[in-house]
């Protein structure tokens, strides 16, 4: 035990927890793609873990504690953005970054996933799973 200004607390309450920036969560239903963005995701000296149901992504994040999430929203079965406000991202994660991958996103739907709190939108058609790493790499540093 310790006193600081009279207070009381555990000398082991100060110690640093380190950042997990190497850490990464991919949600998505198709398992061939999610295996492939964590095959070179690893390539990069990324940790990463795969959830398939978007009901339990919160649970998953609170254990693992990564620094982003890659996020497919064709596998969600409503907008991003909703799915976004409706876990709180904001207020229970405030540091994790969000990457969302979409086939199909006009440019409303993009500028909606940005204010809902997303870091970066990649497009499906024009990129390649090696793109998606990049990006993400990018992002951690």
């Amino acid at each position: 035990m310790a006193y600081l200004v009279k207070q009381k607390f555990n000398v082991a309450d100060l110690a640093r927890i380190p950042e997990k920036k190497n850490r990464v969560l991919i949600y998505g239903s198709d398992l061939y793609l999610c295996q492939l963005y964590a095959s070179y995701l690893r390539l990069c000296r990324l940790e990463t873990r795969h959830c398939a149901s978007q009901d339990l992504v919160a649970n998953v994040l609170s254990g693992f504690m990564p620094s982003l999430l890659l996020v497919d929203l064709d596998s969600l079965s409503y907008s991003g953005d909703s799915w976004l406000k409706n876990l709180n991202f904001n207020r229970d994660f405030p540091s994790l970054l969000i990457v969302t991958i979409s086939g199909n996103s006009d440019s409303k739907s993009v500028a909606k996933l940005m204010s809902a709190g997303v870091s970066s939108h990649i497009n499906r058609k024009f990129s390649r799973p090696q793109d998606v790493a990049e990006v993400v790499k990018v992002l951690l540093q």
